[in-house]
């Protein structure tokens, strides 16, 4: 099976234009805002049309990323600004990357659509999938917006479309996070760490260290935006330069002593699911520091520790019961 972009398309009906976002006119845009941290709006309008259309789609768009602020005549840089100007000069694939991301973040109603249409994605073997879309579907506008940034790539012949690797932080943003603000997330970031979060993000370090720099954005911190998706970090491994495995990992701050821990419902629910791709990264912790050196890694715990009595002591200590309903209750 051959997955191939679509041809390209015309400003005119480009997909993005439609859906509010327009990545060809939010490059103009950016580039007309370096000029000036304060912009006459009218002068700003005059200057893109010469170049791209969807002038208050683009600036709609931008102002919900926070990348400017729409304040009526002026149009100032915003708190993304720097940011969205290094990304497009690394590269293209890196700048849409980056607004996707920044939309995903957003509560405006593309960021919803897009999380809609990335959570309908499920792993095959892998990498996730999306079986094609029937007519008139709601969600063609949003697959074809991201069709014509890379970010998915669509068979023609069966309709199927799929995420590339390195677009698998995105699918895992939006599968398993839900949206926060950058200043929220500013804010988090800020708080006092406790020991389990230090443990995953000396993890999250470990990870990056063996992917390098290529492959650094492949660990996701999952944990950070749902604490309830059973694993607390997305990463892979690499080969030849390819994602040749995805690893589910959930890490445990443990005593040195016995690398004893606790495993929610959920957590053991997703390793049974998930099976070899699920990983327990067991982390000793003394004197409230991770001592990431002395890390034990588990694949398949569900086998590998629940079924093996002869390494590990497992003992249930709530048992949940509730009644099967039977008919009507008084």
């Amino acid at each position: 099976m051959i997955w191939r972009r679509p041809m390209n398309r015309s400003s005119d009906d480009s997909y993005p234009a439609m859906l509010g976002m327009s990545f060809t006119g939010t490059k103009v845009l950016l580039r007309l805002v370096a000029r000036s941290s304060n912009l006459n709006k009218y002068w700003l309008m005059a200057r893109y049309s010469e170049q791209a259309k969807n002038f208050d789609k683009v600036i709609s768009f931008l102002a919900a990323c926070k990348i400017i602020l729409d304040e009526g005549n002026i149009i100032r840089q915003g708190q993304e600004y720097a940011l969205a100007m290094e990304k497009l000069k690394s590269s293209v694939e890196e700048f849409n990357k980056f607004l996707v991301q920044l939309i995903l973040s957003s509560n405006a109603q593309q960021g919803h659509e897009i999380r809609g249409l990335l959570s309908d994605f499920e792993p095959v073997l892998g990498t996730p999938r999306l079986a094609s879309l029937p007519q008139g579907d709601k969600r063609y506008i949003v697959r074809n917006t991201l069709i014509e940034a890379g970010i998915v790539v669509l068979d023609h012949g069966s309709g199927i479309c799929e995420i590339p690797a390195k677009y698998h932080c995105l699918y895992s943003f939006a599968k398993h996070g839900h949206g926060k603000s950058p200043d929220s997330l500013e804010k988090q970031t800020k708080r006092n760490l406790d020991i389990g979060t230090q443990a995953e993000l000396s993890v999250i370090e470990y990870e990056r260290e063996i992917l390098g720099d290529a492959f650094a954005d492949q660990v996701v911190y999952i944990a950070e935006y749902n604490t309830s998706a059973g694993f607390d970090i997305a990463s892979v491994r690499i080969t030849n330069n390819q994602v040749s495995e995805n690893r589910l990992i959930e890490v445990k701050a443990v005593s040195p002593r016995d690398y004893g821990f606790f495993l929610t419902a959920r957590e053991y629910d997703t390793a049974k699911q998930y099976r070899e791709q699920y990983y327990l990264y067991l982390v000793p912790v003394r004197d409230q520091i991770p001592a990431i050196d002395k890390l034990e890694v588990v694949c398949n715990p569900a086998e590998k520790i629940i079924k093996n009595n002869d390494q590990w002591l497992v003992t249930h200590q709530n048992i949940y019961c509730r009644k099967i309903d039977s008919g009507k209750r008084i």
